[in-house]
Formats: structure tokens, C-alpha cells, sequence
């Protein structure tokens, strides 16, 4: 709906834009030209920033049709603090998903072993997740959605299915990558911020309400804070009655070819 809203607004608004140029019109016209533009852009940005609204290409953003799964996803991994984590997963018997950047599985091969070994799923992040990842070319775009799945493949000798973009941002030149990379995009329904909060609590605050069926929550395992809170939060499933899920048991999907 809001992707119709907006190519709406920015086709009426070309449309105006062009007859104020050509044939005079009334300066309410041009305003309001310049308003459905805006308009447009605004949300086109929206798209570009929120996976749930899957602007530019599908993006799984929660677990379909459950009452007590819910998937916790790391990102940026595999990390030199990684197997710190793995073994808090390990002592409450939970099974999660890997987002792994091609690059740190490549300096890390024991720690993205491990994670395999021990049940989790792997999924890519790209290879470098570097600043301008979406800002490239189609070219450059493609090259790290594939480096990062092609170098997670000579690892674990099998390709992942799964993609998670970095930053959560889509746009057309990324959605064609993935398509031509045959990967499935996921995002997340709970966001923890955890790579920029100060405070345990403050933390808690952001994720303990929001835990529900269903959810995806987004973390990353290279950040003490998280592995700090990871207890507290795992707990609170359990108080819920949740069950920790990878997105393999939860989305009931192949996940690797």
C-alpha cells in the first residue's frame, strides 16, 4: 500500500512538475506539486530504511503462524568473543541463527565450525558489511552478497540461503543482487539497538516487553552487553513459555543447498 502510495505521488507529481514547465499554472498547483513530490521521496526513504515494508523485494520479518516460537539472530559474526556466546546458547540448551559476514568467517573457520556443529544456522551478511554497502553499484552489491555466501560455502561446504542486509536497508540494485543470488531476506520485528545502548537496563527495556510469538529479534554477538544480557533474556522466554528457535526449525525452510 504505501509503495502504491508513493509511485502515486511521485508520478503526479512529475506530471505537474512538467506541466508547470511547459503551460502556466497557478502557484497553488506548483505547491502542490512540490508537496506530492516530497511526499513521494519521503516515503521511497521510508521503503528503503524499513524491511517490514518489503518496498523494494520480500523480506521475512516474523515467524508465520506461531503460538510459542520465537528466533534470536546474531549478526556481524563470527567474532573472537564469539565462543563466549556459543557457550551461554550451549548451557540453556538454545539453538539461534548466525548472520556471518564472509570476511569474519574466513578469520574465524573454528568458531563458524562450531556454530554449525552445535545445530545453530548460518546465514550471509555480505562479506566486508562495509559503510557504503548500499550506496554501491549493482556491480560492487553483487559482488558482496555473493563473496559473502561463497565464502561461508567453502567453510561449511554448503551454500546458505538466508540473507540479512546489512543495516536492514533495501533498494532496487540490492533486491536485484539477492534475487540473482537465489537468497531469502530476513529482517527482524524486534531491533535491539544493542550495538549503541549504554546500559544493561536500558537494554532490557528495549527487548523484554516487545518478546512475543513469533518475533525475530535482532543482536549481535560480537558486543559485550549482549552477551552480559543474554541470560536475563533467555530466562524471560522461558518465564513466557517461547521456545528459542533457529529460522530453519521456525520458518519451516530449507536454509542451505
Amino acid at each position: 500500500m504505501i509503495k502504491r502510495v508513493a509511485n502515486i505521488s511521485l508520478l503526479l507529481g512529475i506530471i505537474l512538475l512538467f506541466v508547470s514547465i511547459t503551460i502556466p499554472i497557478s502557484v497553488f498547483m506548483q505547491l502542490v506539486a512540490a508537496f506530492l513530490l516530497a511526499c513521494g521521496i519521503t516515503l521511497l526513504i521510508f521503503g528503503v530504511a524499513r524491511m517490514r515494508l518489503s518496498f523494494f523485494m520480500h523480506n521475512i520479518c516474523r515467524l508465520p503462524d506461531t503460538e510459542k516460537f520465537i528466533a534470536l539472530t546474531f549478526d556481524d559474526g563470527p567474532d573472537k568473543d564469539s565462543d563466549e556466546l556459543l557457550d551461554l546458547l550451549d548451557r540453556y540448551n538454545v539453538k539461534a541463527t548466525f548472520f556471518c559476514t564472509g570476511r569474519n568467517a574466513s578469520m574465524y573457520p573454528k568458531t563458524l565450525q562450531r556454530i554449525i556443529a552445535s545445530g545453530h544456522t548460518v546465514g550471509s551478511h555480505t562479506f566486508n558489511h562495509h559503510n557504503f554497502f548500499p550506496l554501491s553499484g549493482f556491480k560492487g552489491v553483487y559482488a558482496e552478497v555473493r563473496g559473502g555466501a561463497v565464502a561461508i560455502h567453502n567453510l561449511i561446504g554448503k551454500n546458505p540461503l538466508l540473507f540479512r542486509p546489512p543495516y536492514g536497508v533495501t533498494n532496487p540494485v540490492i533486491a536485484r543482487a539477492v534475487k540473482a543470488c537465489n537468497l531469502i531476506s530476513i529482517g527482524w520485528d524486534i531491533r535491539s539497538f544493542d550495538t549503541t545502548v549504554k546500559s544493561s537496563e536500558i537494554f532490557l527495556k528495549k527487548i523484554i516487553p516487545r518478546l512475543k510469538p513469533g518475533s525475530i529479534l535482532l543482536l549481535h554477538d560480537r558486543v559485550r552487553i549482549t552477551r552480559e544480557v543474554l541470560p536475563v533474556i533467555l530466562q524471560e522466554i522461558e518465564k513466557r513459555g517461547l521456545v528459542p528457535v533457529t529460522l530453519e526449525e521456525g520458518l519451516k525452510m530449507k536454509v542451505y543447498e
